[in-house]
């Protein structure tokens, strides 16, 4: 058979083959996307999705089906609403430093009329316990308490390295602030930043608890917390509940399961650190992650030498993963997921974010699907209809009887 028969033959097995665009791309589930009136929604992904789609949800995919089984594909970005935070270093004056029998006083002059929520402290004492009073005026003669008895800390050690030195308040608006630092000695004052932290929250949900176990580790010293979700999901809060009647500072780890492997001694599981720092009586009591994906955690609290902290509860929680979605034309739309060899899609919304209405409306999502094995997720295959595969047979076999018969002729 000549070159040209060869390509051919190969051209007509090959369109035999192929599976039109709509075809499905090894997806294991998919979800019928509800509510769709408008060419912009917003869509909320369920907790079950997670564990089934790829690590960086990149298999996700928008898939519409028309009357006539033409495929369409929705360009959407993805979000994880963690809030927006802006925070503004506002001007200031250090007018006066004087010592008085109370202690160290700095005053400090606003220029403007800007609200402050903060104020950042820098010392060159690295090891102190010290109390402070904050107080505002307008005229520098009568002055209004903001913050009294508030304590800071800076421990540096062998063992710890701890820093609060944050004063956090209401918005204050005063033309004058002044700091008292309740120490006999100089503090010695590297800077001062005066700040304005505006916030919008994220969103959250709170993830069922399966189990959670308190136990003390006395060789270690430490506190362990073992906390089993019912669903894996991906964590950006850990809050312990804690009842003490005193102030504490302890370092603390956090791990979550990897993965387990059933060996001749039984099963080993294997941890990853996704946390190391300090918790703290002076701070909020949550432990911020980095939005591990796992069902099962491990708290770590190290106590050294002090009482062991009592926990009493936990509290987990995730921010929520929000699908922006533009759909061109009418049709019936499906959620797949659950190829994790598929490439995330790069779509030119992304390019054109701030032009996407404020105001869209969230869409449901039906219950989860589970596609088979080589099914299709909206058509079917050429060679699945037994017209198109008979067809083909018989071209195949005119053109090589053909190309036989010439070859027999030469």
């Amino acid at each position: 058979m000549n070159t040209k028969a060869s390509l051919l033959l190969i051209w007509f097995l090959g369109f035999g083959t192929f599976q039109s665009p709509g075809q499905n791309q090894g997806f294991s589930y998919k979800r019928k996307i509800e509510g769709i009136s408008d060419s912009w929604h917003k869509l909320v992904l369920e907790n079950d999705i997670f564990i089934n789609a790829a690590n960086d949800l990149g298999d996700i995919r928008i898939l519409g089906i028309k009357d006539e089984k033409d495929t369409l594909e929705a360009p959407y970005i993805l979000k994880i609403v963690t809030g927006k935070y802006v925070k503004s270093e506002i001007p200031f004056k250090l007018i006066n430093q004087t010592t008085h029998e109370k202690g160290n006083y700095y005053t400090f002059e606003v220029p403007g009329s800007e609200e402050i929520n903060q104020i950042i402290l820098d010392f060159e004492e690295q090891n102190f316990d010290w109390k402070v009073d904050l107080e505002g005026s307008q005229d520098i003669n009568d002055w209004f308490t903001i913050l009294q008895d508030y304590r800071i800390l800076s421990i540096k050690n062998a063992v710890t390295d701890y820093t609060f030195t944050n004063l956090t308040f209401p918005a204050a608006k005063f033309k004058y602030f002044r700091l008292l630092i309740k120490e006999d000695e100089k503090p010695g004052l590297l800077k001062a930043s005066l700040i304005k932290n505006e916030s919008e929250p994220g969103k959250y949900r709170n993830y069922e608890i399966k189990s959670f176990e308190v136990s003390e580790n006395e060789e270690h010293k430490q506190t362990i917390l073992d906390v089993h979700l019912t669903e894996f999901v991906p964590v950006s809060m850990i809050i312990p509940d804690i009842e003490q009647d005193f102030d504490f500072y302890r370092p603390v780890k956090v791990q979550c399961l990897v993965d387990s492997v059933e060996g001749p001694d039984g099963w080993k599981y294997n941890y990853q650190e996704v946390f190391s720092g300090m918790l703290s009586s002076l701070e909020e009591p949550g432990i911020i992650l980095n939005q591990p994906k796992a069902s099962v955690f491990k708290i770590m609290i190290d106590n050294q030498n002090n009482t062991p902290l009592k926990v009493n509860s936990v509290v987990i929680r995730g921010n929520l993963y929000e699908l922006t979605c533009r759909f061109s034309e009418p049709a019936t739309y499906f959620l797949f997921y659950g190829n994790k060899g598929l490439a995330a899609p790069d779509y030119d919304i992304g390019y054109f974010s701030d032009k996407i209405p404020v105001d869209i409306l969230p869409l449901k999502l039906g219950a989860a699907e589970s596609i088979p094995l080589n099914q299709e997720a909206t058509s079917q295959p050429l060679f699945t209809n037994k017209l198109w595969l008979w067809t083909l047979m018989i071209l195949i076999i005119a053109l090589l009887g053909w190309f036989s018969f010439k070859m027999i002729k030469k």
